[in-house]
């Protein structure tokens, strides 16, 4: 009598094992994987900066003036197409962290070591495939949405542009218009749970973006919910944190000018300045942390649930992904 092939036994986790084993891979490898999803934010912030002051400049020498409308104006038309670019720009270096990120979180799911050199390094070589790929998502999730903001974007342009009063169908249109706008949001955000797998999808199994679309729409069958209910927990977890370490913060800053106050302190203009510059700094640096906690978080998650409903679907047989090798 013949045996059947003896295949390792899977049991499909749990929503509460998948959370358990997501905590656990985030406790083993958080300098890695917060390292990793520290780098975009980072990088962004420190631009961000550099390219305001350039253009607030020339303001900030004339205060306590009140700049001219002419000088708005200017700051609008000089500032938006550089924000513009360099928002672009941000979603193709986060394009590359999502396929680093999701080949890390795969592969450490599996028991690999994987470093942040190594991660980039497949990222990289597929860049122009994981760029295309986020492109699709956002398109698919959020066009609705950025075709309203670009209308209101236009009608507040045309009007500051031409100095003329407000429309008085724009008064109207306008919180019509944000309201549809949340609408395609939490709409988009619904689809976007079709393609919560496509990038360890596209790591894993080598495929191309439109590929990784599809193959991400079989994987989530049947998992949309267990996904959505993951994604919640870790956001819920990363905003309270924040909300204990800001009222931590506010605490500190009411107690030092309590501290202040009470000494009959003076402090000079250059203090004032150096005390704003250090605690915008430090805001930033605790922005980039946490934007870089949840984005380790939610993508470890992805990596998580990839690994399992591929075993789910494609059976107990199927190979792992590859420990160890570039995508």
């Amino acid at each position: 009598m013949s045996e059947a092939p003896s295949y390792p036994v899977y049991i499909p986790k749990t929503f509460g094992q998948i959370l358990d084993r997501v905590f656990r891979l985030m406790r083993a490898n958080f300098k890695l994987f917060v390292g990793m999803a520290a780098l975009p934010p980072a990088g962004f912030y420190a631009l961000f900066a550099l390219i305001s002051v350039a253009i607030l400049w020339p303001v900030l020498q004339a205060l306590p003036k009140t700049p001219s409308p002419d000088e708005v104006i200017h700051l609008l038309v000089v500032g938006v197409p550089l924000m513009v670019v360099l928002t672009v720009a941000y979603l193709l270096v986060f394009a590359v962290y999502l396929g680093a990120a999701s080949f890390a979180g795969v592969q450490a799911d599996c028991g690999a070591k994987i470093t942040i050199r190594q991660s980039y390094a497949v990222a990289r070589s597929h860049a122009g495939r994981y760029a295309l790929l986020l492109f699709l998502i956002y398109v698919f999730c959020f066009f609705p949405a950025l075709i309203i903001q670009l209308a209101m974007f236009a009608g507040i342009g045309l009007t500051t542009l031409h100095k003329a009063q407000p429309n008085p169908a724009m008064v109207v249109l306008f919180p019509l218009l944000s309201v549809l706008q949340m609408a395609a949001l939490i709409v988009g955000l619904i689809i976007g749970l079709r393609f919560a797998l496509a990038f360890p999808a596209s790591v894993s199994e080598n495929l191309t973006a439109w590929q990784a679309i599809k193959r991400s729409g079989v994987l989530c069958r049947g998992a949309k919910g267990r996904i959505l209910l993951v994604l919640l927990v870790i956001y819920a977890a990363t905003y309270l944190a924040m909300l204990v370490l800001m009222g931590g913060a506010a605490m500190m800053g009411a107690l030092g000018f309590l501290v202040f106050s009470g000494m009959h302190l003076q402090p000079s203009t250059p203090t004032i300045w150096g005390l704003g510059i250090l605690g915008g700094v430090g805001f930033l640096a605790v922005m980039v942390l946490f934007m870089a906690a949840s984005w380790a978080g939610y993508v470890t998650a992805f990596a998580v649930i990839y690994n399992d409903q591929r075993l789910r679907i494609d059976g107990a047989s199927a190979n792992a992904p590859g420990l160890g090798t570039s995508a």
